[in-house]
């Protein structure tokens, strides 16, 4: 038990994206970004907004409008979406 077995310890495991064809790559990566839980982030700004407030805490206004646009729900366009499209220079 004491010595180390690299095959008891470590394991390959293959990736296989399957996209869907018609989408956008805009549309990929907000769909992407949706799957992995982004959305949640919106409730937990609404909490985050008002323990600030309760405790007195003003946050930067650029990193809270950005957090604000980041965590939007149902627009065509996403902030992050379209940055990752930007660095890509898919955009």
């Amino acid at each position: 038990m004491n010595e180390f077995v690299p095959r008891r310890t470590a394991a390959y495991i293959s990736q296989h994206d399957s996209h869907i064809g018609e989408m956008t790559v805009r549309e990929t990566l907000a769909f992407s970004a949706r799957c992995q839980g982004v959305g949640s982030r919106y409730d937990m700004l609404g909490e985050l907004s008002r323990r600030e407030k309760e405790a007195n805490i003003k946050p930067d206004p650029d990193i809270d409008v950005y957090m604000k646009a980041a965590a939007t729900e149902g627009q065509e366009t996403n902030v992050i979406t379209d940055y990752v499209l930007k660095v890509n220079i898919l955009y």
